[in-house]
């Protein structure tokens, strides 16, 4: 399987570079990277570079991460996509594993991948038992009810971060062209997972790890007023994505959806997030690194 992976940068030059490199270092060939500058202030200075090794840099007219998203998905060419933010990085067998699990899981449409919380890229090598840890936890399989949550949940966004977010091309062609509001320049996972739960597509987690999401002060993992900011446009998003064709929006079609696929997980950890009130949960890495339970993940680094 040809595989694509769509890197949207702005003013992150050097930490694009080292997105770029962590893709280049993959143990799987056929990987088509596609690199999008949204308008930077300054000319990224490895753009001859990526040209000799014969990447795809589109630089545009600033336009919000989703707008640059959806221009990267209209050079793309892969059966696979995947979605990387400049500030992020791939562990060297990320790819192999996600087209593993697309040819294992036939029904899956897209692929969550849970967050491995990096302060810097020194830190890597002392997130293993991190990583261990997360991957006991972080369940695989169907997210059973994934539309019934993300589009009723009355208090915040359920999805999963960009960069962990992968997906068959017949599925991505349902979701392209994203909802692209030029007064946004994030929010682009928020708006991706919205719309695949109207599409109702089949959500599948795997505990296959290997996405580094670096913390910093410009993303919002740690960060509450993104979390408000995420909360206070959700309705935007799904009133968009609403008017829309081909998108399911009722709340009978989306409980009747849910009830059909049912599955006693499925309906525990529905219960445990309606109970908890964790935005995510159940898709962002089994909790053990989320907001609410930052005081045992500094515990578990201390330890590593």
């Amino acid at each position: 399987m040809n595989v694509s992976v769509l890197i949207t940068n702005y003013n992150r030059h050097k930490l694009c570079d080292e997105a770029v490199s962590s893709v280049l270092a993959q143990n799987y060939k056929g990987v088509e990277i596609i690199i999008v500058d949204d308008g930077s202030d300054e000319a990224n200075p490895n753009q001859s570079r990526y040209a000799k090794l014969g990447l795809k840099y589109i630089s545009q007219k600033n336009s919000g991460q989703a707008g640059a998203l959806n221009v990267a998905f209209s050079n793309s060419l892969g059966e696979v996509i995947c979605l990387l933010d400049s500030d992020d990085l791939q562990e060297a067998s990320y790819i192999s594993s996600i087209v593993d699990f697309f040819l294992r899981e036939p029904e899956c449409d897209v692929l969550y991948s849970a967050p491995i919380p990096i302060r810097h890229p020194i830190s890597i090598a002392n997130e293993a038992d991190i990583l261990r840890r997360i991957r006991d936890l972080s369940p695989t399989g169907p997210v059973v009810g994934h539309s019934l949550i993300c589009l009723t949940k009355p208090y915040a966004w359920v999805g999963n971060p960009t960069s962990g977010i992968s997906m068959r091309r017949a599925a991505a062609e349902q979701l392209f062209p994203l909802w692209a509001p030029t007064s946004w320049s994030l929010a682009a996972d928020q708006i991706l997972c919205q719309k695949i739960a109207l599409k109702n597509l089949n959500v599948f987690r795997s505990n296959r790890l290997g996405f580094y999401y670096r913390i910093h002060s410009a993303n919002g993992y740690f960060n509450p007023s993104s979390r408000i900011f995420y909360e206070s446009t959700r309705s935007a998003v799904l009133s968009e994505a609403r008017g829309r064709a081909g998108c399911i929006f009722t709340k009978k079609e989306i409980v009747q959806q849910f009830v059909n696929k049912r599955k006693s997980l499925g309906w525990i950890n529905l219960f445990c997030g309606l109970i908890n009130r964790v935005p995510q949960l159940i898709f962002s890495g089994g909790g053990i690194c989320e907001p609410t339970n930052w005081i045992k993940c500094r515990l578990i680094r201390s330890k590593g």
